[in-house]
């Protein structure tokens, strides 16, 4: 099942290695003493080399994150080979994509396939996790199924992202950064002890733009960002064998967006026209950033939470460690649906979301033969929503759905990795997961069934529970070469479209996936150079989706779904001053077995592609540093991203197909030892015109959302 992706794979290492190995020998009289740095990783939780799990991952750490400019999550996919991003409606309809698989989680009823952790914290609805990454250490992008340790809904992968520990000395940093399209981003952190038993930190950021998509209905500016935010953290140790961390943060958003707008013209709708001929409703285009729109277009968001962190020494082999976080968030979303000067259709949105964890672990933390992780996780959470939409044209039709979600969560998981011989470990896992839901949700309004929308009260009770296996057998070739063999099941809990919905697709049932996976980890030329691989097969069972259908949302599942593919990375330190950093990812991927009610009436779907699953991306970042003088370094960083096409529904309709897109980024950063720092930066650099999200608009019109032009700016530092 692996013989094309490894054969692909193989061929793309020796020439990536080949050409890697030339640069190297061309530099080698300079450069016999450099190597890469090791990468620490808690991907298993607990500090360890990348180079010796058995678990596929970019690694992103603090300056890498400087290097590329990247200020929230959506930056990050385009550093990370087989991952993708797609954000509507300003973070209100978020999507992460590893592997293929990408849930679209627009209402409550739904959750995603990828798991976002925040300091060990699981991040439990996508408008958490949509944070400006101010003050992060670290960021672990985990594919494939990781549910033996990080647990729940995380089928396609994890994002761990880990804050700035406080620091032993007084140190602080403020930057403030300025750019096209009013962008004004100012930072500032604070970190360091009040005595050697307790510390603290304070970051806090505020963003504002002025926008880059021109309204003609009234001269705003929409995709205009305003939020601010702030965290602390106090870090406390009594003693030796106890550290306690408490971690609280607070922002907000007042977001002027675009959630789609008009790219072809629809045809006749209800008597209608709706065409571009002389007198239709959507016969003037104007342009990628330019839109004709009456209806309010507003995201606003407030999102809080506080945590615990407790790692308590039992012994000297053994840990303890508990966490627990609360969190909640409101939101306020609305949109012009019909994207036209005519009061067709206006939706209000309003979410309200609670959640509560609480996670034990007792891990081993000596240096046996055998090592050990034991836990439990429970996990709690509560949301609301009101969603409103209305079709004045037609004598005020009214659409109104209220409802909520409530979730409640246990688990118990244990890992353990024997070192059979010097050369080879076994790592075996195992997660039980017990997942209850409740759903209410009442849909009504005038006349709304004529476009399919029905006036019914749904309910759902449901219980889902399974077990996730994991087990790896990894070899060490030599010192600097290892390869592993891995088998991982993956469980995500069903859910409920609380949307606009009709009679059918209201309950999904749970997806699960086996997943096999053979992997290469690599240092070569004297640790110059790090090549890491591996090769995948992905067998889904009731792999959830969600599609617009007219006016109406069908979830479904499809039966069987299957995944094939690679990724390639490799860093290259060329030369004290040269680095290179590339990976490429490769995904097959299609619905083998799918039939989708609408309506009572079942579409065969079976061999499509799947939605948001580019089947290449690729990356590629060289990085240049000299010294000007004894105390000033430049560095200039030019990096290129790649996807190709993407199908934006299930169905794989032509017009919801985003072509391929190649975008170039550069950054100069001038450094001073003194701490002031001066950075020029461009995104997008060429103004690449490329889409981001397409679908069928309710009035047969064809939608979409174009991505950032090209954006520039300076940022200003100090440290110390």
């Amino acid at each position: 099942m692996f013989k094309n992706a490894t054969a692909i794979a193989l061929v793309l290492t020796s020439v990536t290695s080949n050409f890697s190995i030339f640069v190297l020998e061309g530099t080698a009289a300079e450069s016999d003493s450099i190597s890469l740095e090791e990468i620490i990783v808690t991907a298993r939780k607990k500090p360890e080399s990348l180079q010796d799990i058995p678990v596929s991952a970019t690694v992103l750490n603090a300056r890498s994150l400087e290097l590329r400019s990247v200020t929230d999550v959506s930056d990050l996919t385009a550093s990370v080979p087989n991952v993708s991003y797609q954000d509507r409606a300003g973070g209100h309809q978020t999507s992460i994509g590893i592997r293929g698989i990408a849930s679209n989680v627009r209402n409550i009823g739904l959750e995603d396939s990828v798991g976002v952790y925040v300091d060990g914290v699981y991040i439990g609805r996508p408008m958490f996790y949509n944070l400006d990454l101010a003050e992060v250490q670290q960021v672990e992008v985990l594919r494939g199924p990781q549910g033996t340790l990080f647990g729940k809904n995380t089928v396609a992968g994890a994002l761990n992202i880990t804050t700035k520990a406080v620091s032993d000395e007084i140190e602080g940093k403020v930057q403030g950064t300025f750019g096209n399209f009013g962008l004004r981003h100012f930072k500032g952190y604070l970190s360091g002890r009040f005595s050697d038993k307790i510390g603290g930190s304070v970051s806090i950021v505020k963003k504002d733009t002025s926008g880059f998509v021109e309204n003609l209905f009234n001269g705003e500016k929409l995709q205009a960002v305003d939020q601010f935010g702030i965290a602390a953290k106090l870090e406390i140790n009594p003693n030796e064998r106890l550290r306690v961390r408490i971690t609280a943060d607070y922002s907000e958003k007042d977001n002027d967006v675009n959630g789609s707008q008009i790219l072809v013209p629809g045809g006749s709708f209800l008597g209608i026209s709706w065409g571009a001929e002389p007198g239709g409703n959507f016969g003037n285009q104007f342009g990628p950033f330019v839109v004709n729109e009456d209806g309010p277009q507003k995201y606003e968001e407030e999102v809080k939470g506080v945590s615990g962190n407790l790692d308590y020494d039992l012994s000297d082999t053994m840990t303890l460690t508990v966490i627990a976080a609360w969190r909640s968030m409101d939101l306020l979303a609305t949109f012009d649906d019909d994207n036209t000067t005519v009061s067709l259709s206006n939706s209000i949105f309003t979410d309200e979301a609670e959640q509560t964890s609480i996670e034990l672990r007792l891990a081993s933390t000596g240096n046996g033969s055998f090592d050990w992780i034991l836990g439990g996780y429970y996990f709690d959470q509560n949301i609301v929503s009101d969603r409103f939409t209305e079709v004045p044209i037609f004598g005020g039709i009214r659409v109104n759905g209220r409802g909520f979600v409530d979730t409640r969560s246990l688990a118990i998981f244990a890992s353990g990795d024997y070192h059979i011989t010097d050369k080879l470990d076994l790592n075996a896992g195992l997660r039980y997961t017990n997942d209850a839901k409740q759903a209410f949700w009442d849909q009504d309004g005038a006349a709304a069934p004529a476009f399919g929308l029905p006036v019914v009260t749904l309910s759902g009770d449901e219980t889902f529970d399974e077990f996730s296996p994991m087990v790896a057998l990894t070899y060490a070739v030599n010192e600097d070469a290892s390869i592993y063999a891995k088998f991982a099941k993956g469980f995500k809990s069903g859910g409920f479209v609380t949307d606009l919905v009709g009679l059918d697709g209201f309950v999904l049932q749970p997806e699960t996936v086996s997943s096999y996976e053979l992997g290469l980890k690599s240092l070569l030329a004297d640790g110059r150079m790090r090549l890491n691989a591996a090769a995948f097969y992905m067998d889904y069972t009731n792999l959830q989706t969600l599609d617009l259908q007219g006016l109406q949302f069908i979830g479904s599942n499809a039966a069987q779904a299957q995944i094939k593919g690679f990724e390639v990375e490799v860093e290259v330190l060329a030369s004290e001053n040269l680095r290179f950093t590339g990976g490429v990812g490769f995904t097959d991927s299609e619905y083998n077995d799918f039939i989708r009610m609408v309506n009572g009436v079942g579409i065969d779907l079976s061999g499509n592609t799947l939605r948001n699953a580019p089947k290449w991306t690729a990356n590629l970042l060289a990085e240049y540093s000299a010294n000007l003088t004894d105390e000033i370094e430049l560095t200039v960083i030019g990096e290129w991203n790649y996807k190709s096409k993407i199908f934006y529904n299930v169905a794989n309709s032509d017009n919801t197909v985003g072509p391929a897109y190649s975008l170039f980024n550069a950054r100069i950063i001038v450094h001073s030892d003194a701490g002031w720092g001066l950075a020029f930066w461009g995104k997008n650099i060429f103004d690449k015109e490329y889409i981001t999200y397409l679908r069928d608009g309710p009035f047969n019109q064809q939608t979409g959302l174009f991505g950032e032009p090209a954006t520039y700016g300076v940022d200003l530092s100090y440290e110390f």
